[in-house]
């Protein structure tokens, strides 16, 4: 498979969350995977990167999972809690 190169494609995630019908299991354990996996690394010059793909945060994948977990009712800070990393970089 060849490198993509150049900017990041543009991608229209606006549907609001309440906007979408309720995720089955499967859904939100991949979504809840995709959130803890795709957090924010506040240590770059240019701003919050994800930890896991390396773009800006949040990254696609990250808003996708939050969304999907916000659908399901999830609060924020059960969203946050996701995040059980130990360290900046663990």
């Amino acid at each position: 498979m060849a490198a993509v190169s150049g900017p990041m494609p543009i991608v229209d995630d606006s549907r609001r969350a309440d906007a979408l019908p309720r995720p089955d299991t499967y859904d939100i354990e991949l979504a809840a995977r995709a959130v803890k996996v795709h957090c924010a690394v506040k240590q770059w010059p240019d701003g919050e990167r994800c930890l896991n793909c390396g773009w800006p945060h949040p990254c696609v994948t990250y808003r996708w999972g939050r969304k999907i977990l916000v659908a399901d009712g999830w609060t924020e800070r059960e969203i946050a809690a996701l995040d059980s990393r130990t360290g900046v970089w663990s």
